[in-house]
């Protein structure tokens, strides 16, 4: 449980960091929509780790990708995007279902 948490405050603070702080940061647009996919995937993975017994984790994934993108609308230097939400959810997605099927074979992941 404190991993999910621990993750979704790195992606609020990775989302409230301004512009010029990410522009130091060498990525291409590839790369950035891949790091918006990937810290989605591992935030489904650990929802679905962490609480188990959560009727629908997806719904608390869309959620953040969301809030967190919106947050972008008031931080210097970001904007908001409905690609990353996107992505967001498409990485929230999969790291939930590769859970589940981890699960579903008893693989300890």
């Amino acid at each position: 449980m404190i991993a999910a948490i621990l993750w979704a405050i790195v992606i609020l603070i990775v989302a409230i960091t301004p512009g010029n702080e990410i522009s130091k940061v060498n990525q291409s647009f590839f790369t950035a929509k891949l790091a918006h996919f990937g810290e989605f995937l591992i935030f489904g993975w650990l929802l679905g780790k962490s609480f188990p017994d959560l009727k629908n984790p997806l719904l608390l994934a869309l959620f953040w990708a969301a809030f967190t993108e919106s947050l972008q609308l008031f931080v210097p230097g970001r904007s908001f995007e409905y690609s990353d939400i996107v992505l967001n959810g498409a990485g929230g997605v999969i790291g939930i279902s590769l859970k589940n099927i981890s699960l579903k074979h008893k693989l300890r992941v």
